[in-house]
């Protein structure tokens, strides 16, 4: 593999994600696992996260901090 297609691989990778079948799937489940808890739910704060068990919790600004936990 050229550097060049590597290069290219890695900006797709950057704007797409994964390559991986698996977690495509598991994300794609998880926004709409999202939508239903929110809209059967009074509170409705999940996000995409809760639902998807392999990935990290992305951190959070401290604005968005202050705000949750008021």
């Amino acid at each position: 593999m050229t550097m060049r297609e590597f290069q290219s691989w890695a900006a797709y990778r950057a704007k797409r994600g994964s390559l991986n079948a698996g977690l495509m799937t598991e994300h794609a489940i998880a926004t709409l696992s999202t939508m239903y808890a929110n809209t059967h739910s009074k509170v409705a704060r999940y996000r995409t996260h809760h639902f998807m068990p392999h990935f990290d919790e992305p951190p959070i600004s401290l604005e968005q901090a202050m705000e949750e936990w008021a």
